[in-house]
């Protein structure tokens, strides 16, 4: 796979994710307005802010990618083509497993977000020391914490990250997705509500979850060649 077709599969994760990042996420995102100085609660600054806020998640991801796109290359490198094709299937079992997850089926993302919450444990108390919101720096480190917050999408798509097989590969894998998800983020007020609303839908749950089954089983399909000219060698 392309770095191009890496990064609009990505992409597509994220934005058709979006409903999860919404639940997730939504509440944040609208909340974090409330952290500025009531001096820039105008529309103007709020519409900064946030999209500052977001960059410094997006950032977090991309870092994200880049670690374990690293730890995915040198996997690789000691252990050659067994190890990528092992990589590959994961990632597409846990695309599969996201959009089962998204569908309401099956809670082992839920569990991998439990694990994550010790990490955020930890780093939850920094935020306090940035508040208030006064600089964009202070709105972009409060992004790059926000961008640990314990989610199943997020872990899922890191496996894609981890299956690029480069540093680089995976940091534009996780970037591709966090800008997917950012169109959703950026939504506050009542169109946020509105959204939300649309979105807890049954039928709009399982036409997303039924897509992300379609990129799994679409990148399983795709393995299955370089599995059999693996064995046949």
């Amino acid at each position: 796979m392309s770095n191009i077709e890496l990064m609009m599969s990505c992409f597509l994760v994220g934005l058709m994710g979006s409903g999860h990042c919404i639940g997730m996420c939504g509440g944040i995102a609208n909340s974090l307005g409330f952290a500025l100085p009531s001096s820039l609660r105008t529309a103007g600054h709020l519409v900064f802010y946030q999209s500052i806020y977001n960059l410094g998640r997006i950032s977090s991801y991309t870092l994200m990618g880049a670690v374990v796109g690293g730890m995915g290359a040198t996997l690789v490198h000691h252990a050659g083509t067994p190890a990528l094709l092992f990589l590959r299937v994961l990632s597409a079992g846990m695309i599969v497993l996201l959009g089962l997850y998204l569908m309401g089926i099956g809670r082992i993302l839920q569990r991998l977000e439990k694990l994550g919450k010790t990490l955020w444990q930890t780093l939850q108390p920094l935020m306090k020391k940035i508040l208030p919101i006064d600089h964009p720096i202070k709105a972009f480190s409060l992004g790059m914490l926000w961008g640990w917050l314990p989610c199943g999408l997020i872990y899922s798509t890191l496996t894609v990250a981890l299956s690029s097989g480069a540093m680089a590969s995976g940091a534009l894998a996780m970037f591709a997705f966090g800008m997917g998800t950012m169109p959703a983020m950026l939504l506050t007020g009542s169109s946020l509500s509105i959204m939300q609303q649309w979105l807890k839908q049954p039928i709009v749950r399982k036409a997303i979850g039924l897509t992300m089954i379609a990129f799994g089983l679409l990148a399983f399909s795709h393995l299955l060649p370089a599995t059999t000219h693996a064995t046949c060698h």
